[in-house]
């Protein structure tokens, strides 16, 4: 959780006492790009998130940036539909993340066991990850009190 944004000193106090380093002319250059796409009438900048969605699913849209969560609503509609990767805008190849991504840091002192398990327990999340997404962004995984 961010809990201040000093703007002299370009990062953020993060909760735990971290901080994060924030690249100014990265993050202005993704800025004007959003704002750039909103004034040339590639998108509407005034849209909420429901109204995104309900703008591609009645053909207004010709393409939605979202969480795999919303193929249900498409399905459900009976929508054709299809999934690409996100262009590369700034000039190379890059991939998405959110809070729905695993992220595995190499070391070199790692404990094979420890690692033996990190793998199983993430191949039994991959393995029920479409049926738990059928139940929508609101779904819980299955836990033990």
């Amino acid at each position: 959780m961010v809990v201040a944004l000093p703007a002299e000193r370009r990062h953020a106090a993060v909760a735990d006492g971290s901080q994060i380093t924030i690249d100014d002319d990265k993050a202005l250059q993704a800025l004007r790009f959003m704002r750039r796409l909103g004034e040339e009438g590639l998108c509407d900048p005034n849209t909420d998130y429901g109204a995104s969605v309900a703008a591609f699913q009645n053909g207004e849209a010709a393409f939605l940036w979202n969480g795999d969560w919303e193929t249900t609503t498409f399905k459900l509609a009976k929508m054709p539909f299809s999934m690409a990767r996100f262009p590369a805008v700034f000039g190379s190849g890059s991939a998405q993340a959110d809070c729905h991504v695993f992220v595995l840091p190499h070391q070199r002192e790692r404990d094979p066991e420890a690692e033996k398990a990190t793998y199983r327990f993430i191949a039994a999340l991959v393995k029920n990850s479409a049926d738990w997404a059928v139940a929508g962004p609101r779904a819980r995984l299955p836990a033990n009190p």
